[in-house]
């Protein structure tokens, strides 16, 4: 009974190689993936099944660490105080803006044409003075150089009308007002290249500018603490 088992197992496995292949030999089916039915093989056992492929987990990334977020402002305002009266003198003092005694008489310069004459030495004057220097630097170069562009124009006007007069000796008297007139732009060429006085005008400003903020904050009912005032 068994003999006759086998041999129909075998007589079906070749029926089914011979039908599965063409006249030159090839296969015509060609299995993509391997099946998973068993095929009996002579001998009454079958071959194993293959073990269910298991996924494998693919390795997750860390999550990034929390980005901490700016901390908000309270909102609370800057408080601000007023100097007392005894740390108001002493700080202008230092400034060298009030006079020695009991007063405590904000100084003013008084005199025109210096004006930090008079003044204690401190912060206050030093600002004065340089304002001062700044101030006479441009006007006394201002008027130079107007005095100048004056010349220039005399000049030229001078050797114009001399063109035109026969005078013995007047050769000379063009050579030398042209040799003056040239010096003359010589200098405002050297002015304007230099910047001046421009330069010294912008310099005057801004220590104007520092005296007029000494002058507000040196006032006694100014406003001189700050939030690190304590």
């Amino acid at each position: 009974m068994a003999s006759v088992h086998r041999e129909a197992s075998r007589l079906s496995l070749s029926g089914l190689r011979s039908d599965a292949r063409s006249e030159g030999g090839e296969s015509i089916y060609k299995l993509e993936r391997r099946s998973s039915i068993p095929i009996p093989i002579p001998g009454g056992r079958a071959p194993p099944a293959a073990p269910p492929a298991v996924p494998t987990a693919s390795p997750t990334k860390p999550a990034p660490p929390p980005v901490n977020p700016r901390p908000k402002s309270t909102g609370s305002p800057v408080h601000h105080r007023f100097l007392t009266p005894a740390e108001w003198a002493r700080v202008a003092h230092g400034l060298g803006a009030i006079r020695d005694g009991e007063t405590h008489s904000v100084i003013h310069p008084t005199c025109w044409y210096w004006a930090p004459q008079g003044m204690p030495d401190g912060l206050y004057r030093d600002v004065i003075k340089q304002r001062s220097k700044y101030l006479l630097a441009y006007s006394f170069l201002a008027t130079f150089r107007w005095i100048l562009m004056i010349l220039q124009l005399i000049f030229g006007a001078i050797l114009t009308a001399l063109g035109s007069v026969k005078v013995k000796n007047v050769g000379v008297v063009i050579t030398v007002l042209a040799a003056i007139n040239t010096i003359n732009a010589g200098l405002l060429a050297l002015l304007h290249n230099s910047g001046l006085p421009d330069r010294y005008r912008l310099n005057k400003v801004e220590f104007i500018k520092c005296e007029d903020y000494l002058k507000v904050h040196l006032h006694p009912t100014s406003c001189w603490g700050s939030s690190d005032v304590a």
